[in-house]
């Protein structure tokens, strides 16, 4: 299906990178599977077994808990206004099907892997999750070495960034109806004049 324009309006017009697209990780997997059984029967079982695997030892089923509540659109895109115009800097958005059910199924995920992680670090590494709260939002991040890559979701949009000041800053904007690239004049021009090239 194509992006919804309203996801657009939470990309800043200054923008200087933004890259969108649709993936829909849970009908992948579903499609993936369909087909794996059809060629070999004994295949799709043991695909359907380390799908089991993995529901029970995060605790949820999880495809139905933890990738369906997850959008297909994903937008991507640095701003100087928001997080600077680095890859460190990037915020990614994704348009939830189901906000509480997401941010639910992405804390168990979290949690289990870092569980995992856990036995093959050094003592001396810590990992631990922390939640913040910046007025309504409610910002969960990882607190490992040099970055804490973060989450959280507002409205039906989930935003994603590699520290939780990135993610704050992109849901403030994204809750303003500040101008977005949607409004930008420069960028409806450009897409004007790209398909009159297109046409010819």
């Amino acid at each position: 299906k194509p992006i919804d324009m309203q996801m657009l309006k939470g990309v800043p017009d200054n923008a200087n990178m933004v890259l969108a697209g649709s993936f829909n990780l849970n009908q992948f997997i579903t499609v993936a599977h369909d087909a794996v059984t059809q060629v070999d029967t004994d295949a799709g079982l043991k695909m359907t077994q380390g799908l089991g695997l993995v529901s029970m030892y995060i605790g949820r089923d999880f495809q139905k808990d933890v990738l369906a509540p997850l959008g297909e659109h994903w937008v991507a895109y640095t701003s100087p206004t928001i997080a600077g115009r680095g890859g460190l800097g990037a915020v990614f958005l994704n348009d939830v099907n189901d906000p509480a059910k997401a941010s639910s199924g992405l804390f168990t995920l979290q949690a289990a892997a870092f569980n995992t992680l856990r036995g093959y670090l050094p003592k001396f590494i810590s990992l631990r999750c922390n939640t913040i709260k910046s007025g309504d939002l409610s910002i969960t991040y990882f607190a490992v070495p040099l970055i804490s890559p973060a989450w959280a979701v507002q409205d039906k949009t989930m935003y994603v960034g590699l520290y939780p000041q990135s993610v704050i800053s992109a849901a403030r904007f994204g809750a303003s109806n500040g101008k977005s690239i949607a409004d930008n004049d420069n960028r409806s021009e450009e897409r004007r004049v790209g398909k009159e090239c297109r046409s010819r």
